[in-house]
């Protein structure tokens, strides 16, 4: 009987035994692919197994350490454990809880359902979220390995976290959050750890393979606290109790809301409810309940607290997760019929996202563009003559610090400002006539500004855009030259400027105005310059506002001069166009600009004076409605009774301005005082306003009966009908291919002779209309009939105007455009009568704006099809929409734009524009003595009659807008058009197409585009807000939505063709020489400089790919007597290659057969794309989205005189060998120190440091080691001058007495290489380490009172200077927007850290571009958000941040004399800060920033001196 208890007992055990191991067997068969073999590719061969019992080596390469966080930077950063101070270059913020995140079997980094959890975290914002990615040991099917692998991680995560300690990391507010075997992770970390943990969140215990009781298992003793959430208790999570206080959700087992795969998706759930408590107010709440988790759920929905229920113990309900009391223990219950959140995709954090931006270099050939101080005499140059001092000559002065001699008087004289205009010099014929008519005269100086390197030939482009450069430098040698005389007055200098000179005035007054407070009492410009100040705003060319008199010569308007008025009074010389004396001139346009100068030279000492008509505005004079002097008997009273007016040279100024009682100027009536008469010229009255004419005088008749006037020999229509006899008609089709037949058009069908022609309705009708000062045989329009009629059958009618456009009437020709479109629109009446609509207008130049009124007068039938080449831009840059070409003009509207800006419109006319060659200057038009602009212009029509027949096509691709072109948004893409007759209706935006210098233009379709199409951006960071440096230049928006590539552009020419070598007096304005042989003498002198500087040698080897992309690999050399634009271009190719022109290839367009010209547009597009400051949030991060290499192997940055340079980052062959070949290891010798006192501010103590015990220090014996110590360090390209070393130490001795200790390494930092810069911190900080170990030791220095401070390299070598003194820590270093570039590695041996010192703190101003964007400090400050564009630094100021990398030593050394004017708030981030949620516990930035400071702080700052806004 026993014997049968015992097998029956065995056997109950044994069935019941193999019953429990295969129920075991299958909850691990489904562990191990998550209840889903054909999920995972993977095999249990591909499983990874960890040595374990100590054998693995920590950090291992497969657990990773991510820190997410929602600061600036919003990204994720990867724990380097040879980082001394990683969590500082981090956006780890302090003032945050710590949650380090552990993720289970088959998860990862960025997997669910871990994601969701890290995402709830993020999102909450008061969390750093350290995320540990073991996910290489844990991947199915192998969860076995999975188990065994879970010690070794958690070694290895201790001693990380150990280390994240000692670098700062609070374990009392650290928090480690596991789910399934992620929770047995964070316990098993306990055993491996120096200290106790604070808090464990542990999400479903992981139950298959945990043995329980066993070491690898999580328990209450492993933190503090330990809490459980469970949802698949028994199954795939832990069933019992297991820590301080255990949720058990729904009964802790399934989850009533979960279908196929019920216990993987109950598991699941742990992590959904603890993100779900992260959010305010949907906390889930928990009772109390019995000691497991009961098998099934009792508690409702609502919570009834106090009764006792079966499984619930008494007490009150808690919230579940974030919010859980920590005395709270015990097992509590939930039940929620409702799943908690938990999205199906995680929401990846906000990664941020700028503007991508483009930049080319663009000091090319002889092309410079500035915009930065400081000035110095290598590009402008200030001399002074006096009249009282002539053997004196030029006398130089400099260009900060002038000092005129002596011996010349600047009180009680008449001082003169002279500027010249494009292609000037100081022996500039214009302005040099000016200045010696002046030094006829007694006590007279006059100044000359020469900046004829930032204007030479052929770079108008960027001698415009250097106008401000040379006005602010202009500003700031007077404010010197007033500060150094005193008996000098800025305000009374009379400022003369020519052409482009006449605005660098305006820039000039502007800042005096801001810097001193004062602006000139009157400027006189000199026909100021129309090319680029079209459309500019006021405070960007001339006008009344830049002193209290603006007096203006026009000569050449609508040309090279402006057409409007800008000043007080506007003089309009002979009408203001042409001259007399310049018809028979190669280049009139040129001449009559330069007259300007002439006239205003001649009455300086003129007896008879140029005396002018008052006139209501420059139209009225045209129609005849001003008074002129026409008896020669006024003229000559007028003259005599001038003599007595501004005879005697010491008159004063009010002797020059005031009439004579008897009358100066008679009108019309003898002996009446005529007001409306004003001197022009050096004696004008400042009283005088509105525009005057001086004029010769120009019959005015009316013909009878017509409507009309003429002006000289302009005729002005009135109200004349049609038809009318100046408007000719003449039809062409194949019946008539050579004989134009006469169409007579009338009011109606019958009175015309239409139906007698060659007309066939039945054919498409092409009207071909001519521009100003041309006819209907213009060789490109007339070409354009035998195009058409060997195409097919047309009827061509072209119209004949020229009666009412020829030269030199542009403005009465521009009247007449509404007359000769209504009597064309008569013409298309009568062609629609007999039966057809199929209407084709193409209009050249002017007539392209005649189209417009020809749609108007046939409304409301609406034109098919409008063809505008090159549409007229003068007197129409502001013209409404119904008086000119727009698209509503037709059903399709197509222009092609060549000469855009100077005879063409530059914004869009069309529902499609074609920019030619950039849409300015088209190649082929620069020599042969042709006029380029002329040219450009007619090679609208030649492309299109070229167009009609053509089989290779002119093919475009799409650009979205200017501002994208410039951005480098525009390269040969897939999107392409053909432009010209074939274009196809319905087409809509802007396209570009390159040609071929001679014809045949077309070069086909672009095909293997060797630049990826770059993706569009926001340009600005309010969307559609315009850039502010466009918005300066483009008042009207006109640039918006077009394109302008701003080509090789010489406009206008020299202003001193074939400069004159006479002595004497006479003016020879003009000497017939052309354009083309004063660009040969150019070149000529180019070569000659360069043949001198190679030697004849061959050209240099280069990798570049740039020049043997574009370039011809050999040009043969030019003869005696003709140099060929292919030399030049030759020459223009080593320039190139000097320039590191590889850089530029990826920016240049893929070429076919690529023509000079194509270069030059090329290379001038790189001049102006840097004329335009790229999106206001650009950094590196962004830019690399261009190009991935920028800021790695090559970026921008300004060189020692602001210029933006291309500078190369890659590492030279012998990284310390300078040009010569000399290996740099002489850091003593390249290293000078300056010592200052407060008694010897301006007379320092130079010294060399020998790092040697045997030789004597050789520090000044008056330092003294009870004062505090200062050393001030500058960066790359600077020196003991520059601003920062000046500034700094200036301010501390003035404030008191201390130790100032300039370090002067310009030697090394003015290495062209910045990559050789950069490396040399490390040896001169070293060097500078050595000084304070030996200032210690002999001059008894206290380290707590050593203080450094350094800007951009010299930062990084401040720091480095820290780590290399041996004799302890140095109080404190400031580091001032350290450099970023070549110091991205985040190393702390390798880059200015918090270790460097007892105290760092670091200030940014331009982070992400040349200053660095991580926090390098105890405490890091971010004015005005830390990035460029600080305020006062916007549009042109700040390309490439130059401007807001300076902020950050200029706020500094304010901060020393104003200690409490910086106030910053600690912050999370600048999103938070601007939204004014961090308005407490504020600190002063600066000088005086407390040493206890730690983490991010933000402010505001005010755009200009004084810059802080107080505490």
């Amino acid at each position: 009987m026993v014997l049968l208890v015992k097998i029956v007992l065995c056997s109950m055990l044994f069935s019941g035994g193999v019953m429990i191991y295969a129920q075991a067997q299958h909850l691990l068969a489904q562990a191990l692919y998550l209840g889903d073999p054909d999920s995972f590719n993977t095999t249990r061969d591909d499983c990874v197994w960890k040595r374990g019992n100590g054998h693995d080596i920590c950090p291992d390469e497969d657990i990773g350490i991510y820190l997410y966080t929602s600061g600036i930077v919003k990204d994720k950063f990867k724990f380097d454990h040879r980082l001394r101070d990683w969590l500082n270059n981090t956006e780890w913020d302090h003032s945050k809880e710590n949650i380090i995140l552990i993720h289970g079997y088959a998860g990862g980094d960025d997997t669910l359902p871990i994601a969701v959890l890290r995402d709830a975290y993020i999102n909450h914002g008061g969390y750093n979220v350290f995320l540990v990615d073991w996910g290489a040991l844990c991947q199915p099917p192998c969860y076995v390995a999975a188990v065994y692998n879970i010690r070794p991680v958690a070694t290895c995560l201790a001693q990380s976290l150990m280390q994240l300690r000692d670098l700062g990391l609070p374990v009392e507010k650290t928090t480690c959050v596991g789910h399934s075997l992620g929770a047995h992770i964070c316990g098993l970390m306990a055993n491996y750890l120096n200290f106790r943990m604070e808090r464990i969140i542990a999400l479903d215990p992981a139950r298959p393979l945990i043995k329980p009781g066993g070491v690898n298992r999580l328990d209450q003793g492993d933190a503090k606290y330990v809490q459980v959430i469970h949802t698949n208790a028994g199954h795939y999570g832990e069933g019992g109790r297991v820590g301080h206080i255990d949720f058990c959700v729904n009964g802790g087992r399934r989850q009533p809301y979960c279908g196929n795969n019920i216990n993987l998706c109950s598991h699941i759930w742990a992590i959904c409810y603890l993100a779900q408590s992260l959010y305010e107010g949907h906390e889930p709440m928990a009772e109390p309940c019995s000691r497991r988790c009961p098998s099934t759920a009792i508690l409702g929905s609502g919570l009834r607290q106090g009764r006792r229920r079966f499984g619930y113990a008494m007490g009150y309900a808690i919230p579940m997760g974030l919010k859980t009391p920590p005395n709270a223990s015990g097992s509590y219950c939930i039940k929620d019929n409702n799943p908690p959140f938990c999205p199906s995709k995680p929401s990846m954090p906000a990664l941020f996202v700028g503007d991508p931006t483009n930049a080319h270099e663009f000091t090319i050939g002889p092309c410079q563009f500035q915009y930065l101080e400081p000035c110095t005499s290598k590009t402008i140059a200030f001399y002074v003559f006096s009249s009282d001092h002539p053997k004196d000559g030029p006398v130089l002065l400099d260009s900060i610090d002038p000092h005129v001699p002596e011996h010349i008087r600047l009180n009680d004289t008449n001082n003169k400002l002279i500027v010249h205009g494009y292609g000037g010099s100081i022996d500039f014929n214009a302005t040099k006539m000016i200045r010696k008519a002046y030094l006829r005269k007694p006590n007279t100086n006059v100044f000359i500004v020469d900046w004829g390197k930032l204007s030479r030939l052929p770079c108008y482009p960027t001698a415009a855009f250097n106008t401000k450069q040379a006005g602010e430098c202009t500003a700031t040698f007077l404010i010197g030259l007033q500060a150094n005389h005193p008996e000098f007055s800025t305000r009374d200098l009379h400022a003369i400027g020519f052409s482009l000179g006449a605005h660098v005035l305006s820039f000039t007054s502007n800042a005096l105005e801001k810097s001193i407070g004062v602006k000139f009492r009157r400027i006189t410009g000199l026909d100021p310059a129309l090319p680029f100040f079209a459309t500019a705003r006021p405070h960007w060319k001339l006008d009344q506002g830049d002193a209290d008199f603006v007096d203006v010569i026009h000569t050449n308007a609508g040309v090279y001069g402006k057409i409007e008025t800008c000043g007080h009074v506007d003089f309009y010389m002979n009408g203001g166009q042409n001259q007399p004396g310049c018809e028979k001139d190669p280049n009139q346009p040129l001449c009559s600009h330069m007259m300007s100068a002439a006239y205003f030279a001649e009455s300086i000492n003129s007896k008879h004076g140029f005396w002018a008509t008052r006139c209501t505005s420059y139209f009225a004079y045209f129609f005849g409605f001003c008074k002129y002097r026409v008896e020669q008997q006024q003229q000559q009273q007028q003259q005599q009774q001038s003599q007595s007016l501004i005879a005697g040279e010491d008159s004063s100024r009010q002797e020059e301005t005031t009439q004579p009682d008897d009358g100066v100027a008679l009108g019309e009536n003898n002996n009446v005082l005529d007001t409306d008469r004003i001197l022009m010229g050096e004696y004008l009255s400042r009283e005088s306003t509105l525009c005057p004419q001086i004029q010769r005088h120009l019959p005015v008749s009316v013909k009878k009966g017509r409507s009309s006037f003429t002006i000289g020999n302009c005729v002005w229509i009135v109200d004349r009908p049609c038809p009318d006899s100046d408007i000719r008609f003449y039809l062409f089709t194949r019946s008539n291919p050579d004989d134009r037949q006469y169409i007579h058009i009338d009011e109606s069908w019958e009175q015309s002779n239409l139906s007698s022609s060659y007309f066939n309705p039945s054919h498409p009708v092409k009207v071909i209309i001519h521009g100003y000062n041309a006819d209907m045989f213009l060789t490109p329009l007339i070409n354009m009939k035998g195009e058409y009629l060997s195409r097919g059958n047309y009827n061509l009618f072209y119209v004949d105007w020229s009666d009412l456009a020829h030269g030199p009437c542009y403005p009465s020709a521009v009247h007449n455009t509404r007359h000769v479109g209504k009597c064309i629109g008569q013409l298309v009446q009568r062609i629609i009568d007999a039966g057809t609509d199929n209407i084709h207008l193409v209009g050249f130049s002017l007539g392209a704006q005649v189209t417009n009124y020809v749609s108007t007068s046939v409304r409301p039938f609406r034109l098919k099809r409008i063809t505008g080449l090159d549409p007229a831009m003068p007197l129409f840059i502001t013209a409404a929409p119904d008086d000119k070409l727009d698209p509503t003009d037709a059903e399709f509207v197509d222009v092609i734009h060549t000469n855009a800006l100077v005879q063409g419109k530059i914004e869009r006319c069309g529902h499609v524009d074609f920019y030619v060659n950039g849409g300015i200057l088209q190649p082929g038009c620069w020599g042969s003595g042709q006029n380029p602009m002329a040219c450009s212009h007619h090679r609208a029509p030649d492309y299109y009659a070229e167009s009609i027949r053509s089989l290779t096509g002119f093919w475009g691709w799409s650009c979205q807008s200017y501002v994208y072109y410039l951005l480098g948004f525009c390269p040969q893409n897939n999107v392409q058009v053909v432009a010209g007759e074939d274009c196809p209706t319905g087409t809509e935006g802007m396209f570009l197409i390159t040609t071929n210098p001679a014809s045949p233009f077309a070069i086909g379709r672009w095909a293997g585009f060797s630049i990826p199409q770059k993706k569009d951006a926001v340009l600005h960071k309010h969307g559609l807000n315009r850039d502010p440096f466009i918005s300066d230049i483009d008042q009207w928006g006109k640039l918006e939505s077009s394109f302008n590539n701003v080509d090789h552009f010489p406009t206008p020419y020299s202003q001193d063709p074939n400069h004159s070598n006479q002595d004497d007096d006479e003016w020879p304005y003009f000497n017939h020489v052309g354009t083309s042989e004063l660009t040969k003498e150019h070149i000529r002198k180019i070569l000659d400089q360069d043949k001198s500087r190679y030697s004849g040698d061959v050209l240099p080897v280069v990798t570049s790919t740039l020049a043997t992309t574009i370039l011809p690999a050999a040009v043969a050399p030019p003869s005696d007597n003709d140099i060929d634009d292919a030399f030049y271009l030759q020459d223009l190719r080593r320039r190139l290659q000097q320039k590191e022109a590889s850089v530029m290839q990826r920016y240049t367009m893929p070429i076919k057969e690529f023509s000079h010209s194509n270069l030059s547009s090329v290379v001038i597009m790189a001049v102006v794309l840097i004329s335009f400051p790229f999106p206001v949030n650009c950094d590196i991060q962004q830019l690399k989205a261009v190009d991935p290499n920028y800021g790695v192997t090559w970026m921008f940055m300004p060189d020692d005189q602001g210029t933006p340079i291309i500078v190369d980052l890659t590492e030279p062959n012998d990284t310390f060998t300078d040009d010569d070949g000399r290996r740099r290891s002489n850091t003593h010798e390249d290293v000078t120190f300056y010592y200052y006192r407060q008694s010897t501010i301006n007379k320092p103590s130079k010294f060399r440091f020998i790092n040697d015990p045997a030789k004597p220090l050789a520090l000044n014996e008056t330092y003294d080691p009870k004062l505090p110590t200062k050393f001030v360090i500058h960066g790359w390209k600077n020196s003991i001058d520059s601003p920062v070393s000046q500034m700094i130490k200036n301010n501390y001795l003035r404030r008191q007495d201390l130790n100032v200790i300039v370090v002067d390494w310009a030697p090394l930092a003015s290495d062209t290489l910045y990559f050789r810069a950069a490396t040399s911190t490390r040896d001169v900080g070293r060097h500078v380490g050595g000084l304070i170990d030996r200032m210690v030791a002999e001059r008894g220095t206290n380290l707590n009172d050593v203080h450094i401070i350094g800007h951009s390299l010299g930062a990084h070598t401040s720091g480095f200077t820290g780590q290399s003194v041996r004799s302890g820590k140095v109080a404190r270093v400031t580091g001032l927007d350290p450099a970023l570039p070549g110091f991205t590695d985040q190393q702390p041996e390798k880059l200015l850290d918090p270790s460097d010192a007892q105290f760092v703190d670091v200030m940014h101003t331009c982070a992400g571009v040349l200053g660095h964007d991580k926090n390098l400090g105890h405490v890091d400050f971010w004015p005005n958000g830390g990035r460029v564009n600080q305020p006062g630094c916007t549009g042109i100021d700040d390309f490439v941040g130059a401007c807001s990398h300076g902020r950050s030593y200029e706020f500094y050394a304010e901060s020393i004399t104003r200690p409490v004017a910086f106030k910053a708030f600690p912050c999370r981030n600048v999103d938070e800060f601007r939204a004014s949620k961090c308005q407490s516990d504020p600190i002063p930035m600066g000088d005086a920033t407390p040493n206890t400071a730690r983490g991010n702080h933000f402010l505001e700052t005010n755009s200009k001196p004084e810059y802080g806004k107080g505490l």
